[in-house]
């Protein structure tokens, strides 16, 4: 199954904000 450039970039961008949320 194979997954959308596009939601891979969204969701890795999420994924580095949510880290940052975290962090802070």
């Amino acid at each position: 199954m194979p997954v959308a450039p596009r939601f891979l970039d969204h969701y890795r961008k999420a994924d580095r904000i949510m880290l940052g949320l975290i962090w802070l």
